[in-house]
């Protein structure tokens, strides 16, 4: 299962979003929205991660570094510099 976030720029709004989207997500699933760019997303995102950093997957980890194109932001959430999307 994938659910994909175009959430407000709000802050507090993309994290509402976030956590309501996480109870309905699948295990296995993948979280990820767009909108990096904006640092009130970025603050929830990384609120949202540290709030379910036991529950997330963080398998990717250290290999994000092989990427170019993909950092990891913090355990659990990764953005796409091409694409300015976090997952």
């Amino acid at each position: 299962q994938v659910i994909y976030l175009d959430s407000a720029h709000a802050e507090g709004e993309s994290l509402l979003e976030m956590s309501l989207a996480w109870e309905a997500l699948a295990p296995g699933g993948i979280l990820f929205g767009d909108d990096w760019k904006f640092p009130e997303v970025q603050r929830d995102v990384l609120r949202f991660a540290e709030k379910c950093a036991d529950e997330s997957d963080d398998s990717l980890g250290q290999r994000a570094r092989l990427w170019r194109s993909l950092a990891r932001m913090r355990r659990g959430v990764f953005m796409s510099y091409r694409g300015n999307q976090w997952f």
